[in-house]
């Protein structure tokens, strides 16, 4: 993690980025209980989608998922605007989310870039039965 903070002129981002990853949120959690931690309780932006990928923790076998938060906007807020300035400078931040202190930790989204074919290249054609002789 940086040490020190890039402020960065969130006018150069899309107002939907970045998404924030959970990465570990307890399987029995509801959609609507992160919609309403994110979008209601703390106002940091228009939620777009939710979406989850189960796994599982291989010492304990215990089952959770990776949850993924789409912004439609975010707020311009003061708070929103911190936020979005933390993770975009690889910041994670605990989201505090019941009245027991239990929370989550959440980070920028960074998608994996598909490797892009080149354009000049075409794929390979399947091997066709044939014989072949020394």
């Amino acid at each position: 993690m940086p040490s020190s903070s890039t402020a960065f002129d969130l006018t150069k981002f899309q107002s939907s980025e970045p998404s924030i990853v959970l990465p570990y949120v307890y399987t029995d959690v509801p959609d609507e209980h992160i919609e309403a931690i994110f979008g209601t309780e703390l106002e940091l932006g228009v939620i777009a989608s939710i979406s989850r990928i189960e796994k599982e923790n291989y010492k304990t076998g215990r089952k959770f998922n990776v949850v993924f938060i789409h912004f439609e906007t975010w707020n311009s807020t003061e708070l929103a605007s911190k936020v979005r300035q933390q993770l975009l400078n690889e910041q994670e931040a605990r989201i505090y989310h019941d009245q027991y202190d239990h929370y989550w930790k959440a980070r920028a989204y960074v998608p994996k870039e598909k490797p892009k074919e080149k354009p000049d290249e075409q794929p390979d054609e399947p091997k066709k039965p044939r014989i072949e002789f020394d």
